[in-house]
């Protein structure tokens, strides 16, 4: 005999607001697509922990979100470089962030126009990353977007295909 044991519930407090409830659904989705094949223990780990925090209002929806999205991204194999040339390996400040090369690039490797990103974009992308919610809750409203929507672009790329819930996360703010 199996049985299963709910560890939360979360779906009342998710449903109660239109964007809680439109960025659970994108991690939800984001989910789907990356365990198309199969699911780990992480990811669902990864997916609960999101919610949670998503209907005990934790933090913004959207850090929650951007956090997911790059850390799914990473336990599925495609982890961002943050900290040295996605292209090339040199390590130091790089300020061209590139989805399709795989994270931050170097001038060197940065494709003749690309849009340079500041400093304090790709420092939120790091702290998305690796969970520094203090960094994260206090970072000014321009980089909070700057980087959300880098980390749109770069898990949407990765999954070669949008994820639909994000259009209506976008179309309602």
């Amino acid at each position: 005999m199996q049985q299963a044991e709910s560890l939360g519930s979360y779906g009342a407090e998710i449903v109660a607001n239109y964007d809680v409830y439109t960025t659970a659904s994108a991690m939800v989705e984001t989910a789907d697509r990356l365990n198309e094949a199969e699911a780990t223990p992480q990811q669902y780990l990864l997916l609960v922990g999101g919610l949670r925090s998503l209907a005990r209002g934790e933090h913004s929806e959207r850090s929650v979100l951007d956090s997911y999205l790059l850390r799914a991204m990473a336990l599925s194999g495609w982890a961002p470089g943050l900290t040295e040339c996605a292209r090339c390996g040199t390590v130091g400040d790089h300020d061209y962030f590139l989805a399709q090369l795989g994270g931050v690039v170097c001038s060197t490797c940065a494709p003749a126009g690309s849009p340079r990103v500041a400093r304090d974009t790709v420092d939120m992308l790091r702290a998305l990353m690796a969970g520094e919610w203090e960094t994260i809750d206090a970072a000014p409203g321009r980089t909070v977007a700057a980087a959300s929507g880098l980390v749109a672009a770069y898990a949407q790329f990765h999954l070669e295909r949008g994820i639909r819930s994000l259009s209506h996360l976008e179309s309602h703010r």
